[in-house]
């Protein structure tokens, strides 16, 4: 059986045991009577929240910003891909 590896979702860089890691993720409540979406960022150990609709793994503060930085202009944890123009 093959063992399953984490990868940091900005980097690529592989988890190892000792590494302290991040969880990125977004989730839709309800405040105020408006939907929201929270971000919200927890160490690697624990265990995101059920609602959570997007959650990225991140191994340390640069990454964690980067994924911050998206989300603060798109609203999305996703990078975003350039199309590229035929010529």
């Amino acid at each position: 059986m093959r063992e399953q590896r984490t990868t940091c979702d900005v980097c690529d860089v592989v988890k190892r045991e000792v590494n302290h890691w991040w969880v990125v993720g977004l989730f839709d409540e309800t405040c105020n009577g408006r939907n929201v979406t929270r971000l919200i960022i927890s160490s690697y150990d624990e265990t995101p929240t059920p609602t959570t609709r997007s959650a990225k793994d991140a191994c340390g503060e640069k990454c964690v910003h980067v994924l911050v930085s998206r989300w603060m202009a798109t609203g999305s944890l996703e990078e975003k891909v350039q199309e590229v123009k035929s010529q």
